[in-house]
């Protein structure tokens, strides 16, 4: 069985490591000629040194029964299931709220350096492990300055829309469904705060990101490439509060 098994795979360990220490310190014994004092006795200790098998058992059997008590004393019992009834609200906490959220705000974003480019209406989430998530807003009643929570609103498809995605009918609707219900909770950009650098001027913010060149743009020496998002707010007092939002957790 396994115990069997670790028992001879330590015996075995064991024997061999007492068979390269008497290796070693005889190979060594002419730097130790001067010593004789001390190197006999080490040699006549681990040439007598002796392998129990009974004490390696015990010493196994202690490790297990240690390790087993430590998992009891981290385990948490288990609860039982709540029985909900006919009239139950059931409220899902926000991810907003999560630890892993350093901050989250609604401004403007563009991709393009174009003065005269459309701006649209995004979620800006920062997290604590300094990534920033880009989510495009699609609702018109939400605009720079909104609250996170408003804006998340509008990103989380209905629950009718859930159960037309998540049901297996054949048609060609559901199958769009399937796909598309839950679109809005995937960053329409994502970036790593630790590769990127950054440019204030005014309302607008501009993030550029150091990207790894791959494929032919790397075979041909063109290793890095930059992407580049603009961002805008309201006034330049959201602007500072939202720099500094950003410097907290890396940049």
């Amino acid at each position: 069985g396994l115990f069997g098994k670790m028992k001879s795979g330590e015996c075995s360990r064991r024997m061999h490591l007492r068979e390269y220490l008497v290796a070693y310190v005889q190979r060594q014994q002419r730097l130790y000629l001067g010593m004789p004092g001390v190197q006999n006795p080490l040699l006549e200790e681990l040439s007598g040194m002796a392998i129990d098998e009974k004490e390696i058992e015990q010493s196994i059997k202690t490790a297990i029964e240690e390790r087993a008590q430590k998992f009891q004393t981290i385990a948490k019992p288990v609860e039982s299931e709540p029985e909900f009834g006919a009239e139950t609200n059931l409220l899902l906490e926000s991810p907003l709220s999560s630890e892993m959220m350093a901050n989250a705000t609604v401004l403007e974003c563009s991709s393009s350096n174009d003065p005269s480019a459309k701006w649209t209406v995004c979620l800006a989430v920062i997290t604590a492990d300094a990534y920033l998530h880009v989510f495009d807003v699609p609702s018109e009643s939400v605009q720079p300055g909104a609250t996170a929570d408003n804006a998340f609103e509008t990103l989380v498809p209905t629950a009718s829309t859930a159960a037309d995605g998540a049901s297996g009918a054949a048609s060609r609707q559901a199958n769009v469904n399937a796909r598309n219900w839950m679109a809005t909770l995937i960053p329409s950009t994502s970036m790593v705060l630790g590769n990127c650098t950054l440019e204030v001027d005014g309302c607008r913010v501009e993030i550029a990101e150091t990207l790894t060149g791959t494929g032919a743009s790397k075979m041909f020496g063109n290793h890095q490439r930059h992407k580049r998002v603009q961002f805008r707010t309201e006034d330049e007092a959201r602007t500072v509060e939202w720099v500094e939002a950003l410097k907290e957790v890396h940049l």
